[in-house]
């Protein structure tokens, strides 16, 4: 085996091989490796020996077939020269470009406000055709502009993506509305429930504790009567929390197969270049980044994609197991939509069967949540 990097194959054919063999023996030609054929033999010789061969007369016929090391690279880079050239240049037009703006979108309606960032774009060398600049450049000029335009800009951003350059806008609104102080509103059930505590804090209680409610029952009322007459009007404020019930129907199969991913993923280097995307490395890894963009200057954008490798795993359950865990699932379906004052009261399982390798469980449950809305409302009409 040759272990040289920088080596000739050199052809030989003619009468008597062997006796040209011989002679560039003689000249302490240092052969690395010889393949026999019927007219001709092959031999690998370094560098530097083969002016020696070619000195070695006879009727034989010698030439160079291969070249292995810097020669070979040599002579791949001036055979495709050309086609080196115009991918370098391409490459550095592509970023070149991409750096450039050649366009400048703002976007906002007003044309006071549009002719006012765009006058301030221009004086601060951001134009189309210009070299744009780093994030933190953008963001001061974000912050000059609003300083520029008080009375116009509310918030500015400026973010370049490739070739563009995104201006968002929120004008600022110098008559903004007050809200309504006069806006009466009610305190309605949200769901069927037992009333079980009211807190009210602004108010007239039409309903009480222990009452039962159907959704969208009054409970605390923003008209104030007396004797039936209506004496005042306001913004109900408080909170009620009744007692709901709920029937869930879970069902899960007693075998399937479970996947989940594992500690190992593919990582993917993807190239995308004027608008094709080919995969440029690709191997596994512990370290399972998230995606993301390493690179992008709009003509040219190299991306991190990871593909999670999944584990598949069989798994059944015996009947008492799997009615458990349909009954946690239940219990956590609830429960993870409470508040900190919220709970389950009671939790009953009403019946379960078995259908097509499924276990189906019916749950009751009881609980103990919020149910005020804040709904408005008006005074009555004979009034």
């Amino acid at each position: 085996m040759i272990r040289l990097i920088n080596y000739y194959i050199v052809s030989c054919s003619g009468k008597n091989i062997n006796i040209f063999i011989n002679k560039i023996l003689k000249l302490n030609i240092d052969i690395l490796k010889i393949e026999y054929f019927k007219d001709e033999v092959l031999i690998y010789i370094k560098y530097e020996d083969i002016k020696k061969i070619k000195e070695v007369k006879g009727i034989y016929n010698i030439k160079i077939v291969g070249t292995h090391g810097k020669r070979r690279i040599k002579a791949l880079i001036m055979k495709y020269r050309m086609f080196l050239c115009f991918f370098i240049l391409s490459i550095f037009i592509i970023i070149f470009l991409s750096r450039l703006i050649l366009f400048i979108n703002i976007d906002v309606i007003n044309k006071d406000v549009y002719d006012a960032v765009y006058k301030d774009l221009n004086s601060n060398n951001v134009s189309l055709f210009s070299i744009s600049k780093d994030f933190n450049y953008y963001e001061r000029l974000a912050d000059i502009i609003k300083s520029n335009n008080p009375s116009l800009i509310e918030w500015i951003e400026i973010k370049h993506n490739g070739v563009f350059l995104n201006v968002s806008v929120i004008e600022r609104k110098n008559n903004i509305s007050v809200p309504n102080k006069n806006v009466i509103t009610d305190i309605v059930a949200s769901k069927n429930a037992i009333i079980r505590d009211i807190y009210s804090t602004s108010g007239q209680l039409v309903k009480f504790k222990d009452d039962y409610v159907s959704k969208g029952d009054v409970i605390v009322s923003g008209i104030i009567r007396r004797n039936d007459n209506v004496v005042g009007s306001r913004k109900s404020s408080g909170l009620v929390f009744g007692e709901v019930w709920y029937r869930i129907v879970l069902s899960k199969p007693y075998k399937y197969i479970s996947s989940k991913s594992s500690d190992i993923c593919y990582v993917n280097y993807d190239f995308n270049v004027l608008g094709y995307e080919f995969n440029a490395l690709r191997f596994k890894s512990k370290k399972c980044k998230k995606n993301g963009v390493i690179y992008s200057g709009g003509l040219l954008k190299l991306k991190r994609r990871v593909e999670n490798i999944l584990i598949k795993n069989n798994v059944s359950y015996d009947k008492e197991t799997l009615k458990k865990e349909l009954e946690d699932e239940a219990f956590n379906k609830i429960s993870k939509d409470l508040g900190d004052r919220e709970k389950i009261l009671e939790q009953k399982t009403l019946k379960t069967y078995d259908k097509d390798g499924k276990m189906y469980v019916e749950v009751f449950m009881k609980v103990y949540e919020d149910i005020s809305l804040e709904v408005e409302t008006s005074l009555p009409s004979e009034l």
